[in-house]
């Protein structure tokens, strides 16, 4: 078809030639208009030339021509042809103009005579400019921008989480920093009991032994007796609070340790208790104005859990230490008849489950407060006195670590409950 086209158009071409001479045209294109989907034809203002072909956008695929007859304005019978479109040529009768759209791209002659005998066309070339979207490289060079540009979104992405995670571990390493400086600091105290004791009681048991050993001392009597009983109360008491030392001392060494993720048998009673008497000197020694009540409520039948102690018992001082804050932040407003109040109970629900609470009597939390308290980072504490990671490595150790759940109720101006479940193992 494309041959026969172009052999039609070359005849057409030849017979504009006579003996050497180009004749001319009777008609004539008066103007070309250009259009688009959105707008009306407009005038172009382009230079119509007979050879030199006039270069569209791709948007410029709407054209509309208009012509007429030099020689007889009045006859207004033509015929057009498209060549790149039409298959043959066109009789418009009664009309000098006509309409093309959507025109891809590609070269184009529109040609136009008048129905005269031996009327040559006259001839406008133009040529549309071809779609980007079209091009055959556009779908792979736009598959290439889009995996560099994800390339570097990722890039980013995995610059970003290593950087953000660098921060955390600083902090996380900050926040054991300071719950083991208050530790430390509350077993530096707590620990000077025990040895008191021991030193006391040593003392008295080698006056007793020395008044024993005395040639003036009764021999066999009562009296000896109850030297000797002494001396051995004594003894059990050394041994009762070097053993409590002892505690203490291992207590502080598997807090400072690195958590080893293995689950042990564990008397939650006697490791609720150890924490609050550490948290409550640790914030003593810290800070010598602070006091505050404190008791236990246990549940004695409470069968020992498999937990991991070192993890278990870093939530523990978090939430009593936090309690202990809130307290003594609320006796600083020096209300009348208020006594600051921290209690540790534990309790065994029917349903198989270990419940642990640390309430506080202190300044309480609103609503919007308490719905961030578990988000990293989140922390209503002054600049420098808390990181916001403790109630979030709480929920993380306690709900991840253990399965178990953590809440909080909190009455703002007035109260703070922080509840633990876990269920209860039987081995």
């Amino acid at each position: 078809m494309k041959i026969i086209k172009s052999f039609l158009f070359l005849m057409l071409l030849s017979n504009s030639v006579v003996f050497g001479q180009k004749k001319e045209p009777l008609a004539q294109i008066t103007a070309v208009k250009l259009g688009n989907n959105y707008e009306g034809f407009k005038d172009s203002g382009l230079k119509i030339s007979k050879n030199e072909a006039v270069r569209l956008q791709y948007s410029q695929n709407y054209l509309h021509f208009v012509f007429e007859n030099k020689k007889n304005p009045k006859n207004r019978v033509f015929y057009y042809w498209m060549d790149g479109l039409d298959y043959t040529w066109i009789k418009c009768e009664d009309c000098n103009q006509v309409q093309y759209a959507h025109l891809n791209a590609g070269e184009y002659t529109f040609l136009v005579k008048t129905g005269e005998k031996g009327d040559v066309p006259a001839k406008f070339k133009f040529k549309v400019a071809g779609n980007i979207v079209n091009k055959w490289w556009f779908i792979p060079m736009l598959f290439t921008y889009a995996l560099i540009f994800l390339g570097i979104l990722v890039y980013f992405y995995i610059l970003f989480r290593f950087r953000q995670k660098l921060v955390q571990q600083r902090l996380i390493h900050q926040e054991k920093m300071t719950s083991m400086a208050e530790l430390t600091a509350g077993i530096a105290h707590e620990i000077q009991n025990p040895l008191n004791f021991v030193n006391n009681f040593s003392e008295v048991s080698l006056e007793l032994l020395e008044e024993l050993k005395s040639p003036l001392s009764p021999k066999g009597g009562i009296e000896e007796q109850e030297l000797l009983s002494d001396i051995s109360q004594n003894l059990e008491k050394i041994n009762y609070h070097g053993k409590r030392a002892s505690s203490i001392v291992k207590g502080m060494l598997e807090h400072s340790r690195t958590s080893s993720g293995v689950k042990e048998l564990t008397d939650i009673n006697k490791l609720a208790e150890e924490y609050l008497n550490l948290s409550y000197h640790g914030l003593r020694a810290k800070d010598p104005t602070f006091n505050s009540d404190f008791k236990t409520d246990f549940d004695g039948n409470l069968p020992k859990m498999m937990v991991v102690p070192q993890d278990f018992g870093r939530v523990l001082l978090n939430l009593i230490n936090n309690a202990f804050y809130a307290a003594n932040e609320r006796s600083k407003k020096a209300e009348m008849g208020y006594e600051p109040k921290v209690i540790v109970s534990t309790h065994i629900l029917a349903n198989s489950q270990l419940l642990i609470t640390i309430k506080d009597n202190g300044t309480g939390m609103s609503e919007a407060t308490k719905a961030k308290i578990f988000q990293p980072f989140f922390t209503t504490k002054p600049t420098g006195e808390g990181t916001g990671l403790g109630l979030s490595l709480a929920y993380d150790i306690v709900t991840k670590g253990h399965g178990g759940m953590i809440e909080c109720e909190s009455v703002e101006g007035e109260e703070t409950t922080f509840t633990i479940k876990l269920p209860i193992q039987h081995i």
